[in-house]
This record gives C-alpha cells, sequence and structure tokens, in this order.
C-alpha cells in the first residue's frame, strides 16, 4: 500500500536508510582556509603539554595545537598591553623596562672563580639615539630541565654593532619572563658612543674581563668602523642541547656566525668553556684584527660566514644522523633576494660543509655562488596556491617525539609587497643524507620518515602519470622578483619522463620510498610521500622532493600529482559561517571556498536570507586568486546579488529581470540556482536563475574576462546582513522505502508534492533533479 510523501526534510533524513549530505568534501577543487598568522624571524618551541608556540621580532609570538591553525597575539606584543616581562622583583614592567636589571648577581669567571657579574642595562649598551620599541629581534625560546624555567635568549639589537643577547626566565612558556642578564655584547671597540656610556673604554661595560681576563682592549678589537669586517654583530641566537651541553650560536652577515657553550645552571654563558685564537683553524697568538680568525676567546668558535657575506638567523638541528645548519642569504624584502640555505655536520661545532668564506663573496641573486643546499625558494602559482611565495626564511626546525622534523619560516608573497606570514613544511632525509622540504604546507601528518626507511609506498604504475614540476635554482633575479614556475612533465612506468623536461627515473631501494630522477644531467635523490594538497579538501598528492649535487650544488626538485584527480566537485550547496542576518560586511563567509579552473564549470544551489534594509543585503559572489585575508590576495570579481560588481563599483557585465520595487522582499527565503563557466580564453560567467517564495523567478547573469587568464580561480560567497544556507540542498543520494518514493510524484525540497510546473531542485522517484 502507497502512503503520500508528506513530509519534511528532517523527517526524511530519518525515515531513509540511506541519506548522504555533500558538499564536494572527496572533491579536488573544494578550498578551505586556515588561522593564519604573521611573525618575521619564527622560532618554534613544543610546550610539552600539546602546544607549539612561535617567537619573533617585535615580541611576535602566536601558538597552535596542529601546526596549521594559529592564534596570533600572545603576550600582547610591542604594545602597551605586552604582559611577556617582569623585573627581578615579580613585579611586571613594560617591554621597554625590561632589561635594566639583571637577576643574576654572580657567576663564575674563565678561571672558575665566583665573581660579580655588574649590572648590565641593555638600553644602555645600545647605540645613543636607539630605543628597545623595533629592537628585540629573533628571540629564541627553550625548556631549561636543570633550571625548571624557559628561556628565552633575546637579541636586542643596536646600530653600528652595538648589539647583545641577552637571556631572560619564566615559570611559564607565556611569562612573565625576568631578565637574567647578557650572554655576549658586540661593537665594543671605542668607537661609538652608546645610550648610557661615551665610546671610550666602553669594553669596560661588558663581560669581557670575565671571559678572558682582558685588562684594557685587545688590539684585534680596536677597529674603528670597521667591526663587521672581523667580528659578529650579536643577534640572532639559537640556543640547542647536545650530548649534556647547552649551545649558543649567533650572528648576522658581519664577521660569521660564532657558537659559545652556556651555563646550564644560569641560562648565562658558561665562561669556564674556553676559547683558544685560531687563524684558518691553527692556534696562533692574538694580535691585530684577521678576518680568517676562525676562535676567540670573547666570541668563540666560527662556523660560517666571514668577510660580510650575507648569513643571518642561523638554526642548528640534529636531524637523523647529522647536524643540519640553516641561514637565510640575501636582504630580508620582497626584492632582497632571501633564501634558505643548509649545511650539514656529524658535530653541532662542525665543521659544516663548507659553510666559512675565506674572502667576500655576493652569495645570493645572479651572481651568487652555490654553496648550501637551496631547500625551497621563489615560486610562482603551485598546487592550489596562486599568490606565489618568494623571500623565504629566518626559519626554525622542530623534531616531534617521532623524529619527524618541520621547518617553519615567514614568507612573503609575489603580489603582497612586504606583508608576511607563516609556512610550516615537512622534512625528510634522502637516502644520501640531505634534506628535502615537502612540496605543500604541513596540514597533517601523512607520510613519516619512517615511512619512507620502511616500505616503498608507490609501485611504477602509481608513480606514472602527468606531473607539476618546478625547479628551485640558484641565481633568480629578486630585484625583479623572478620566481620559478612549474611545468608540466610525464613521468611513464618504463622509468621515462618527458613533456616540458626529459630524463629518467627510477627506484633505488625497493624496500623504501627513495627515487632518483635524472633530468638535464644532473641527478636528484629524494623520496616519495603522499601529502595533501594544501588549501584543497581531501586531496592526496603524490609527491616527489628530491636535491641535487652535493656541498657547492644543490638545488631542490618537487613534482606532484593529485591522486584520483578526475573526481572533480560540479555540484556545491554553499552555505555560511554564521547562520543568521546580523552580520557586518566582510564577516560572514562560506564554509567552503572553491576553485575552477580553465575550460571548467560549477554549479550552486542555496537558499538566500535577508534582513531586507538593503537591496545588497543578500548574497555576493567573489573570484579571487587566493581565500580572502591571505597574503597577496587579488581580487578578480565581486558579483552582489543586487546587479552590481563591487569590486569595479559598477555594473559592468551584469544582467538582470529583477523587479526592484519588491527586491528585497523577493531576495529573502529565494531559492538561487547558479551556474559559473571559466572558459579556456579566460571568460568568466555565472547564470543564476533565482525563484522566490511566491513563485516568481528571476535571471541574473554576469561576465568578465579575467586578465591573464590564470589557470584557476578561487571562489567564495560573502553576506552582509544575510546569510546562505546549501545544507539543506545537499542530498547525494536518497535510499527509502519504496513506497515512500517510487511513486512518480513529484516533491519540492520542503516535501510538498508539485506539479510540472515548478521551477527549482526537486525529488522524483528517489533522485534529486533541477526542474527548469
Amino acid at each position: 500500500m502507497n502512503k503520500p510523501f508528506l513530509i519534511s526534510i528532517a523527517f526524511l533524513s530519518l525515515a531513509c536508510t540511506s541519506l548522504a549530505q555533500t558538499d564536494g568534501q572527496q572533491a579536488s577543487n573544494l578550498r578551505e582556509s586556515y588561522a593564519e598568522t604573521t611573525v618575521h624571524d619564527p622560532s618554534v618551541v613544543y610546550d610539552n603539554a600539546g602546544t607549539y608556540y612561535i617567537f619573533g621580532s617585535h615580541l611576535a609570538v602566536s601558538k597552535t595545537t596542529d601546526l596549521i591553525n594559529w592564534t596570533s597575539g600572545v603576550g600582547g606584543g610591542e604594545t602597551s598591553a605586552c604582559t611577556l616581562f617582569a623585573n627581578p622583583s615579580g613585579h611586571q614592567v613594560t617591554y621597554a623596562d625590561a632589561y635594566n636589571s639583571n637577576a643574576v648577581t654572580r657567576v663564575k669567571d674563565y678561571q672558575g672563580n665566583e665573581v660579580t657579574f655588574g649590572t648590565y642595562n641593555i638600553h644602555d649598551w645600545q647605540y645613543t639615539g636607539d630605543n628597545i620599541q623595533g629592537n628585540q629581534w629573533a628571540p629564541d625560546v627553550i625548556w631549561n630541565p636543570t633550571m625548571r624555567k624557559w628561556l628565552m635568549y633575546m637579541s636586542v639589537n643596536g646600530s653600528n654593532w652595538c648589539s647583545a643577547i641577552v637571556c631572560l626566565a619564566a615559570d611559564q612558556i607565556e611569562g612573565p619572563y625576568i631578565y637574567q642578564g647578557p650572554v655576549v655584547f658586540s661593537g665594543f671597540q671605542g668607537t661609538y658612543i652608546h645610550n648610557g656610556y661615551s665610546a671610550s673604554d666602553d669594553w669596560k661595560h661588558t663581560d669581557l674581563a670575565i671571559a678572558t681576563g682582558a685588562t684594557s682592549l685587545p688590539e684585534r678589537y680596536n677597529v674603528s668602523t670597521h667591526w663587521g669586517t672581523y667580528w659578529p654583530n650579536c643577534i640572532d641566537p639559537c640556543v640547542k642541547y647536545d650530548n649534556g651541553k647547552l649551545y649558543l650560536t649567533y650572528g648576522s652577515w658581519s664577521g660569521g656566525i660564532f657558537q659559545i657553550q652556556l651555563d646550564q645552571n644560569t641560562g648565562l654563558r658558561d665562561y669556564t668553556a674556553i676559547y683558544p685564537y685560531e687563524i684558518n683553524g691553527e692556534v696562533t697568538t692574538p694580535g691585530a684584527a684577521n678576518a680568517n680568525c676562525t676562535s676567540d676567546p670573547y666570541f668563540g668558535k666560527k662556523i660560517a660566514g666571514g668577510y660580510y657575506v650575507s648569513g643571518e638567523g642561523p638554526y642548528i638541528e640534529k636531524i637523523g644522523e647529522y647536524y643540519y645548519l640553516f641561514l637565510s642569504y640575501g636582504g630580508l624584502t620582497s626584492t632582497g633576494g632571501y633564501e634558505m640555505r643548509v649545511f650539514r655536520s656529524k658535530s653541532i661545532d662542525g665543521p659544516y660543509d663548507n659553510a666559512i668564506y675565506s674572502s667576500y663573496v655576493k652569495n645570493f641573486g645572479t651572481s651568487g655562488d652555490k654553496r648550501g643546499a637551496r631547500i625551497l625558494g621563489a615560486m610562482g602559482a603551485w598546487g592550489a596556491n596562486n599568490e606565489g611565495e618568494l623571500a623565504q626564511g629566518h626559519n626554525s626546525v622542530l623534531v616531534d617525539e617521532n623524529g619527524d622534523a618541520f621547518l617553519v619560516y615567514h614568507s612573503r608573497f609575489v603580489d603582497g609587497g612586504e606583508g608576511h606570514q607563516v609556512r610550516v613544511r615537512q622534512l625528510f632525509v634522502n637516502e644520501n643524507g640531505y634534506l628535502v622540504a615537502s612540496p605543500f604546507r604541513y596540514t597533517g601528518k601523512q607520510t613519516t620518515q619512517k615511512d619512507i626507511e620502511s616500505k616503498r609506498l608507490f609501485d611504477e604504475t602509481e608513480i606514472a602519470g602527468s606531473y607539476q614540476l618546478i625547479v628551485h635554482p640558484y641565481r633568480l633575479d629578486y630585484e625583479k622578483k623572478q620566481v620559478s614556475e612549474a611545468i608540466t612533465v610525464t613521468l611513464t612506468s618504463d622509468g621515462k619522463i618527458t613533456g616540458g623536461k626529459t630524463g629518467t627515473w627510477s627506484f633505488t631501494d625497493n624496500s623504501k620510498s627513495y627515487i632518483k630522477l635524472t633530468i638535464g644531467g644532473l641527478n636528484y635523490f629524494g623520496v616519495m610521500i603522499r601529502q595533501n594538497v594544501d588549501k584543497m579538501v581531501n586531496t592526496p598528492a603524490v609527491a616527489i622532493s628530491a636535491v641535487c649535487g652535493t656541498n657547492n650544488y644543490q638545488q631542490a626538485m618537487w613534482l606532484y600529482k593529485v591522486e584520483n584527480s578526475s573526481d572533480k566537485l560540479t555540484t556545491a550547496y554553499p552555505t555560511s559561517v554564521i547562520k543568521n542576518t546580523n552580520s557586518g560586511w566582510w564577516q560572514n563567509f562560506s564554509q567552503n571556498q572553491y576553485a575552477i579552473e580553465l575550460g571548467d564549470q560549477l554549479n550552486f544551489h542555496f537558499y538566500n536570507y535577508s534582513d531586507k534594509a538593503n537591496n545588497w543585503h543578500n548574497w555576493c559572489l567573489y573570484g579571487a586568486n587566493v581565500a580572502p585575508n591571505d597574503g597577496g590576495y587579488k581580487e578578480y570579481f565581486g558579483i552582489r546579488n543586487d546587479n552590481y560588481n563591487n569590486t569595479a563599483a559598477n555594473n559592468t557585465g551584469c544582467t538582470s529581470d529583477f523587479n526592484w520595487d519588491t527586491f528585497k522582499e523577493d531576495m529573502d527565503g529565494s531559492l538561487v540556482d547558479m551556474t559559473v563557466t571559466y572558459s579556456k580564453d579566460g571568460l568568466f560567467t555565472m547564470k543564476s536563475v533565482i525563484n522566490t517564495v511566491t513563485g516568481k523567478k528571476y535571471n541574473y547573469s554576469f561576465e568578465k574576462t579575467i586578465d591573464g587568464a590564470p589557470s584557476n580561480i578561487l571562489l567564495f560567497f560573502v553576506n552582509e546582513g544575510s546569510y546562505i544556507d546549501g545544507l539543506t540542498l545537499g542530498i547525494n543520494s536518497i535510499s527509502c522505502d519504496d513506497t515512500l518514493v517510487q511513486n512518480g510524484k513529484t516533491y519540492n525540497m520542503q516535501g510538498q508534492l508539485v506539479d510540472d510546473n515548478y521551477q527549482g531542485i526537486v525529488i522524483r522517484n528517489g533522485k534529486k533533479r533541477i526542474s527548469k
């Protein structure tokens, strides 16, 4: 006996045995966005309780539990709201007063004798006129188990090398931190006036005597205005434990990157660790300054740089069998050529592969040398990202409890000026012991180093296919923002590479996920991983990350192809994040974003609800290169429901047959069936059929040719005083009792029986369709 189908959607979800809501969750062009953060020179640390922190210049601090979505503004930053610091009495102080008086008053000197540790006001040490504000650079934070404190090592920068690295301690990772004392000073050549001292005998206001026993300024430091030719600028600390000892690595350009040991009981310098004076690795008697100094009683051991070659932000991490030293070459601006280089060693204090310079060489840009592995570089559109990264650098590295490593760095963007954001990529070790970075940013761990070393993740047939390939070469023209662009190649199952580049490929170990690719006479050794394409929902890719050469020439190369890439989204049911009509402008976005590629078509179906206060309090469809509020955002159009393009501030390209006398009433509760098309010539079109609750039908269309015809456009909805709801429409399939649905009758999405003249989405014989 047949029963009538006059039931609501809510009841339908209970009565049916199989009802799947979908917004293309398995499709390759459904986008998602992340809670980004802006921290320059990010140094990452794990709090051992589930949260990761990054500390950066100008007191920028952010935290996350997944290395993907960040909470910014921890500690208040370099503002009057800063809560990061306290004085030695424990009372909160502003950052400007945080370095006035040190808590440690006694230390052991270079002979092991306990001596008085003076009062070191670090603002006084800065060059005259310099302030604390704007000069708190690149801190590094660690947990000291001996002191049972969190220690922050802060660079307090000063002009003319009048800088210092200081140590602060806190019971909680978010502070407040108390200034313990200075660790190392620079710029004490008796030439420049300080905020609190004259130039003459400025060395007496440092710890030089405690560290070396000096009773006067040694000749080698008396270098007039040429400090940077010989000696380091004491900024950019990296602090690491190794084999029971604690090390500080520091420096930026100038005389190079140096390293000293720290006292685990105080967090300050271990003055009993003695460093000989060496020239080119040979012990000699100190005299006049020599730029080939490789060890100094005060500054410690030189491990990289020198002769004022570029190189800053040193960071050392042991991954597997090797210690890897990361340096950032070039200038940090978007046209400065900033780039990361990686050197390795068997010991934390080196030697690192050819990292020390014996003469000045420009080591970045079109004529730069090629020492150090170029783990990644400036690149154009890649994967789902159209903004293009450049000037990536000043990184840190995290190794988790499973031995998997993560590269954390800041990046600028091709169209983003000097704006920057943090990016995280997973690191892997290839079979030759060199690091390679994941082709996409980290969005969850899908492949581990143990996976690579224990099994082969793909066979020949799974590797075969069409790939996007990008090389990260040396010598890009940074002044013109030159980036490396992706090309298309094909890997065949019999080991050939064809297309934009030609060559061969092969597995190097049948029981592991290592691969060798030979292209252009270069052998690239890498890893095969499975990784989700970032900013895309459930879009796993076969990805390859490889590096060629050794020591003096190691450029990286990435390839990827999307698995099951034919599963593209064709129909979507967008829904606002906030489902009420109270939101202001640019606050209420669709829950998902959608990529449409050249030659593709996409259908949207949703209800529109409005407060009816203004014509524009209805849906808006935007097209851009990246998600709203992402770096490098470039807007192509902003189609309003009321026959207007917000981006162009006119109605060019808009055509509609709306009745403006009843428009506001008509749009509230209306059902929108929209089709968007992006043709091969770059023409974008939108066509909508809008059905009102009173049975009216309107047609609305828009078209615009997108300059340059980018390979894809990111679409998203935004509402003001309104919201959209497609969830109740997103029924993918229905399996119900045949007596309910196989009756040949037609029902709308409210479960009401309708005739053949009804226009919109309907259900007939258990299948959803659009009736026009």
